[in-house]
């Protein structure tokens, strides 16, 4: 069976080198020294300057919009994953849904104008599939209507933008470290801010609002990183580059075998480097998506429609938006398997599967 992702495990000895710290010091959670350890080695693998590790991406959301004091509404994509309006939502805020761009597939600013309100309180965009949002665009709406400019970087880890993290841009950037990422700690995630306020605001918000041992400043919650997950991060990321190289290999024979084949690949950002997270295909018609996903799982290869449906029609959303773009790149994009421990074979049997059935 070839699904569309696997977690990359890192070696037993790597790992068992932290757990073995972890025991000596009888330390589980609670800012430990393997999550002080992972931050300062993502900080500085990430190249940013504060970065505030927690349990899940969703909860790195949800804190990011709460530590900004965010009240009304939040203009965000509808491609992408549910997670993204969810924290919205659960937020107590209201989503408002704008088009993306039909070629790169991030959130079109000319779509975000007419969306803007006086209850509008935030923009969130995500980098979808690692592609960066037009980032100077957002920037400028941002700062002509006076409201801060969020990301989703779920999918950023590691790439470079202009010469900058990916993960730096804007007010905050919320990520993601679950199982099915490029680099994970099996549940986890983050929010990278520039303001150190701000982060120091977010590290009292996910440890129940306390502020010293007697004192609790305002109403927080538990979203804490453990120790355990920071041990499994520690030793992914000493073998993250070696990864990242062979998902990239990956993704440019995709490209290069099924060139010419009327797929259309997303448009990357000029000016921003890759890190394999995805492999996304873009498919003529739904009908042509249905016959390719027929004919992988035939051979026991399992892609995933990642983003599907688009987020403005679904009944909790309310009714759908008019976001053409969104809703069409959705039914018709299928991800293909991508991982590190594809073989050659196993991706000439994907190649092959895809060509035979367009």
């Amino acid at each position: 069976m070839i699904n569309v992702t696997r977690s990359h495990l890192p070696s037993r000895e790597k790992l068992d080198a932290y757990i073995s710290q972890l025991y000596d010091t009888a330390y589980l959670t609670n800012f430990g020294p393997l999550e002080q350890q992972l931050t300062k080695a993502l900080e500085q693998y990430l190249n940013v300057n504060h970065l505030v590790l927690m349990a899940n991406g969703t909860l790195a959301l949800m804190l990011l919009m709460r530590g900004l004091g965010l009240k009304g509404e939040v203009i965000t994509t509808s491609y992408t994953f549910p997670a993204t309006a969810a924290a919205i939502r659960w937020s107590g805020l209201a989503p408002k849904f704008a088009d993306i761009n039909a070629a790169d597939w991030t959130i079109d600013p000319n779509k975000i104008e007419d969306l803007i309100t006086p209850q509008t309180a935030a923009i969130l965009a995500t980098h979808v599939y690692g592609n960066p949002c037009d980032i100077d665009a957002l920037t400028t709406l941002g700062e002509q209507y006076k409201l801060p400019v969020l990301y989703d970087g779920a999918h950023g880890f590691g790439i470079q933008h202009a010469e900058q993290s990916l993960l730096g841009m804007g007010v905050g950037t919320a990520v993601s470290f679950h199982a099915t990422k490029l680099f994970h700690t099996v549940e986890g995630g983050g929010v990278v801010v520039e303001d150190p306020d701000l982060a120091a605001r977010l590290k009292r918000l996910i440890n129940f609002g306390i502020a010293g041992p007697e004192q609790v400043s305002e109403v927080g919650i538990n979203a804490k990183m453990s120790e355990l997950h920071a041990a499994v991060g520690l030793a992914n990321l000493q073998e993250i580059n070696g990864c990242i190289r062979l998902r990239r290999s990956h993704l440019h024979y995709y490209q290069q075998r099924l060139d010419h084949s009327g797929i259309q690949w997303q448009q990357w950002r000029i000016n921003t480097t890759t890190n394999g997270a995805y492999a996304p295909v873009n498919l003529p018609s739904e009908h042509s998506l249905l016959n390719v996903k027929q004919q992988l799982e035939a051979n026991n290869i399992f892609p995933r429609r990642y983003f599907y449906p688009s987020l403005d029609v679904l009944p909790c959303h309310g009714a759908p938006k008019n976001t053409p773009n969104a809703q069409h790149i959705a039914a018709t994009t299928l991800c293909l398997p991508l991982y590190a421990e594809l073989t050659q074979a196993q991706l000439d049997l994907i190649c092959d599967s895809v060509l035979s059935s367009l």
